[in-house]
Order: structure tokens, then sequence, then C-alpha cells
């Protein structure tokens, strides 16, 4: 069983508005919110 996400819904929500939104790959983007871009291209694709 994976442990809980130590990531808010709420911020998981706003990382994945934000990536969407830029002009900057995913990359970018989870380098600025300091996560791992795997982490958040995971969410961006669980969202679309």
């Amino acid at each position: 069983m994976a442990p809980p996400s130590k990531y808010s819904p709420e911020f998981r929500e706003e990382a994945v508005q934000i990536a969407l939104r830029s002009s900057k790959t995913i990359s970018e983007v989870a380098r600025e919110l300091e996560l791992n871009s795997e982490t958040l291209r995971g969410w961006v694709k669980k969202h679309q």
C-alpha cells in the first residue's frame, strides 16, 4: 500500500493548473514548485 501523499489535494490541483496554463515545460514548472517532474507529469495526466 502506498504511503499517504505529502501534498494536499489543493496543492496538487494548483500545481496541475499552473502546469496546464504555463508556457513552460512540466519539468520547469516542477522545478519551480520543488517537485519531481514525474510526480507532476502523473498528476497532469490523471487530471486530463
